[in-house]
């Protein structure tokens, strides 16, 4: 080809046809999942075109699990090493992103099936806020591996999928599993130490052409609506990785919005609380001085 038609990619991993499930995850869901234990955000997500492996990489199958299974089992492996030293909770949420929609796949139908659809993402930018969520969404406290496959496997049957000439089970939304951490010292009854942190699993559904899926009427559309929302977060991480950073279009999808709190820039989680201590010892200072202040007055007066 061409100079002007060649095209440079860097990866920080590149795997053969030959490489296993642990491969996958140990240049990925394990680099993560150190992070989110030190209290900060981290997200792990598969993109391509529709049938390339996807839900085989995030998912896996009973004989060859995939990165969220293992990553699952890995987490509270490490939770029981903390025994005595650390106290961790975890909770679990699970959404679809289907035609820009966001819908909980953990409601079990009933009264609160209507509620589950079409949720809201929100923002609470406030000193200890909950930073970018999505409102209304439930969220279950889990405490092994085990439990969070369970829910997971609960969820998937809410999931949308359908039967394309390019994928016989394709993913018709976009699935984003999350798990909320909070982690504390032993003995620390105030949680001063507290940090909070998010993991994202996300299986993101497959870019697709009309023309190879064959896809007519809600198919069609469906597609469309994914090769939007793939394209508005390719325009965030494309913002991300630049330089000299500009504006970054977050806003553009419900997807690229979702990403805002894990693909910026972490702030180190303790930093908040560092700020507050900060400003309260300031004005510990500023009492002290004035109580120093009145005592001299009074020895002046009865000295």
């Amino acid at each position: 080809p061409d100079a002007a038609s060649e095209r440079q990619f860097s990866f920080d991993a590149c795997f053969n046809a030959d490489a296993s499930q642990q491969d996958v995850y140990d240049r990925s869901g394990r680099m993560v999942l150190g992070k989110v234990l030190d209290g900060y955000n981290g997200c792990v997500f598969a993109y391509g075109q529709t049938g390339s492996g996807k839900t085989f990489t995030m998912q896996g199958t009973p004989d060859a699990p995939g990165v969220i299974p293992r990553l699952c089992a890995e987490l509270f492996e490490r939770i029981r090493a903390f025994e005595g030293r650390r106290h961790v909770a975890v909770h679990a949420s699970m959404c679809e992103i289907y035609n820009e929609r966001l819908n909980d796949l953990l409601t079990r139908g009933g009264a609160d099936e209507a509620s589950s659809r079409d949720l809201k993402i929100r923002e609470d930018d406030g000193l200890g806020g909950k930073g970018i969520y999505v409102d209304g969404l439930s969220e279950i406290a889990v405490d092994s591996g085990e439990a969070v496959l369970a829910l997971l496997a609960d969820g998937m049957k809410r999931r949308a999928i359908g039967r394309t000439d390019m994928n016989e089970h394709s993913s018709r939304s976009h699935s984003v599993v999350t798990l909320r951490v909070v982690a504390w010292e032993q003995g620390d009854e105030e949680k001063l130490t507290a940090t909070s942190s998010k993991l994202h699993l996300i299986d993101l559904a497959g870019s697709e052409r009309q023309k190879g899926t064959g896809a007519t009427g809600e198919r069609l559309k469906e597609g469309a609506s994914i090769n939007v929302s793939l394209s508005a977060l390719g325009n965030v991480i494309s913002a991300l990785s630049e330089k000299k950073r500009g504006h970054v279009p977050y806003r553009d999808g419900e997807r690229a919005k979702k990403i805002e709190n894990v693909a910026s820039v972490n702030r180190d989680p303790k930093a908040a609380r560092a700020a507050a201590l900060f400003e309260e010892n300031k004005e510990l200072k500023a009492k002290v001085a004035r109580l120093e202040a009145h005592v001299a007055e009074l020895e002046k007066w009865y000295g």
